[in-house]
């Protein structure tokens, strides 16, 4: 595969095995979050935020 990727002149990077960026201490809120959202249709952007921001008080 390494060698593939040379060829085609592609770069790989590596990343590490455990990433704070990639495991957020509040990952539990998405789950909740996603729930209070779901099947609500926004017209704009300001409506859903408006939407999250009351969620979170």
């Amino acid at each position: 595969m390494a060698a593939l990727l040379r060829q085609l002149g592609w770069e790989s990077h590596k990343h590490p095995l455990y990433s704070p960026a990639l495991a957020p201490k509040n990952f539990h809120l998405f789950s909740p979050l996603k729930r209070h959202l779901s099947g609500h249709r926004f017209q704009n952007v300001a409506a859903m935020q408006e939407a999250v921001l009351q969620w979170f008080h």
